[in-house]
């Protein structure tokens, strides 16, 4: 009877996530990444003048330029791209959606990171994730800031990470903190 229960949640999120990134069905949050460690407190910047007009800012740590923020003008700065991605969980592929934003690559690499074990990337919930190079350098880590077009739902955005073909546990919503780990 347990494996039952246990067994019909799983399809229960599974069927949730394939709802909510192909757009069916009442609007919800994307996949986010589950917490991998106790919550940590979300950066305690206060919010400035151009977070109030709908900007968005995540702050950098553990770069020679640390502390920093990255912001939409930052972002331009390194340079827009677009980049087809999808959540990919087990046996299940949900449908590919195009994305705007900046390699989590290149935006390293304009803070003079060269070097690195990992980069932990973090929510506003405190939830995060830890990324290796290599995943970092495929060029499938992406802080997205529309998909299809459209700006990220309020509680997924106004970033996401996106990492194509990995489950949802990779992608992590409303991004605040991004630090680099020597």
């Amino acid at each position: 009877m347990k494996k039952i229960k246990v067994n019909i949640m799983a399809a229960a999120a599974l069927a949730a996530v394939m709802i909510v990134v192909t757009g069916c069905g009442a609007k919800a949050p994307a996949p986010t990444a589950a917490p991998t460690a106790a919550p940590t407190a979300a950066p305690t910047a206060a919010p400035t003048s151009a977070q109030a007009e709908g900007e968005w800012e995540i702050a950098i740590e553990g770069t020679e330029k640390s502390p920093a923020v990255f912001n939409e003008a930052e972002a331009a700065k390194v340079g827009l791209i677009k980049q087809k991605a999808s959540v990919k969980d087990k046996d299940t592929s949900l449908p590919e959606q195009e994305w705007d934003g900046v390699s989590l690559e290149k935006v390293l690499e304009y803070y003079g990171v060269k070097t690195y074990t990992t980069v932990k990337v973090e929510s506003s919930d405190g939830s995060f994730k830890e990324y290796t190079p290599d995943l970092v350098a495929s060029s499938k880590a992406l802080l997205g800031f529309k998909a299809d077009g459209k700006e990220l739902e309020d509680g997924i955005g106004p970033v996401q990470l996106v990492v194509d073909g990995k489950g949802p546990n990779w992608w992590i919503a409303n991004v605040t903190k991004i630090t680099v780990i020597k």
